[in-house]
C-alpha cells in the first residue's frame, strides 16, 4: 500500500499500531517544509495517515452500502425487526430472555 499527498511527496511507512490497530504513514518534515498547502494539509509538522488494519473490508462495506440490493435487504430487515419487536411486546419477551431462547435452538 502507498499514499502520497496532496502536493505528489509519497507518505513513507513509519510502523504498526498495535493497540489502534493499524498502520502509520508519514512524511519527512523535510517534505513538508516551503510546502504551499502545508495549511490545509496537516496542522503538524508532517503528514500522517492512520490506516485500520480492516479498511479493505470497511471499504468494501462503503461500496456495497451504494447498491441498490443492499437498499432492499435494509428494508426486508427493517420488516422482520418490526415483527420481532411486536412479538416480544405482545407476549412480554425481554430481549434478555429471547437471546437466552434462541442459544437454546
Amino acid at each position: 500500500m502507498s499514499f502520497v499527498c496532496p502536493q505528489g511527496q509519497a507518505l513513507r511507512y513509519r510502523g504498526m499500531d498495535r493497540q489502534a490497530q493499524g498502520h502509520l504513514y508519514q512524511t519527512a518534515e523535510s517534505q513538508c517544509r516551503g510546502c504551499p498547502v502545508k495549511k490545509r494539509c496537516t496542522g503538524g509538522s508532517t503528514r500522517r495517515i492512520f490506516v485500520h488494519w480492516h479498511e479493505p473490508a470497511r471499504q468494501i462495506a462503503r461500496e456495497l452500502v451504494q447498491t441498490p440490493a443492499l437498499c432492499l435487504l435494509e428494508r426486508e430487515r427493517n420488516k422482520i425487526e418490526a415483527l420481532v419487536l411486536r412479538t416480544q411486546v405482545a407476549y412480554g419477551i425481554t430481549a434478555r430472555a429471547l437471546a437466552a431462547a434462541l442459544e437454546c435452538l
